[in-house]
């Protein structure tokens, strides 16, 4: 009888443990909140110029293991070689990936070369030992805009070479 009770009050409590746990489940709007500090974190990292403290504090053993030091700070300096400096970023987008305990954000650069359309980083996130670290980075850069042809000349304007235009015909 004492066992049948020992093992009803087991029971008892693992499914009073598994009801607080399901009342208590995070969500996907939970994860976003709580990762976007390591995003946030890793940007502070990039503005100031310390892309090897960016490295070692905000990016996931996983993704290290994938790029080592001298290619990230490699592929940090492209990227601003081609937007220029970092001003900020915006915070656009969450997701969670589906079946994971992982999110993506995804941030707007304000970067100097692209006032108008900014770049986008996606960064994806995950738990390492309790921290949220960076598991993935990919960057959308803008389309580039289409210049205006060169030697066109406007609507009623004299031509580069300096002739004259010919006199409109009548209809």
């Amino acid at each position: 009888m004492t066992r049948t009770l020992v093992g009803g009050a087991i029971v008892l409590v693992i499914a009073a443990a598994a009801l607080l746990s399901a009342g208590c489940a995070e969500t996907a709007e939970d994860r976003s909140r709580r990762a976007r500090p390591a995003a946030e974190r890793y940007y502070e990292y990039v503005k100031t110029g310390d892309l090897e403290g960016a490295y070692r504090h905000t990016l996931a053993g996983s993704y290290r293991a994938q790029m080592p030091t001298e290619a990230f700070i490699k592929f940090r300096r492209q990227l601003a070689a081609s937007t220029g400096a970092l001003r900020g970023v915006r915070l656009i987008e969450t997701a969670d990936v589906p079946q994971t305990q992982r999110v993506k954000l995804t941030y707007a650069l304000d970067c100097e070369r692209f006032p108008n359309d900014p770049p986008q980083e996606i960064l994806g996130l995950e738990r390492e030992q309790g921290e949220w670290r960076i598991a993935s980075i990919d960057v959308k850069m803008p389309k580039p805009q289409q210049a205006a042809p060169q030697n066109l000349p406007l609507p009623g304007a004299t031509p580069p070479d300096g002739a004259q235009k010919a006199p409109a015909q009548p209809r």
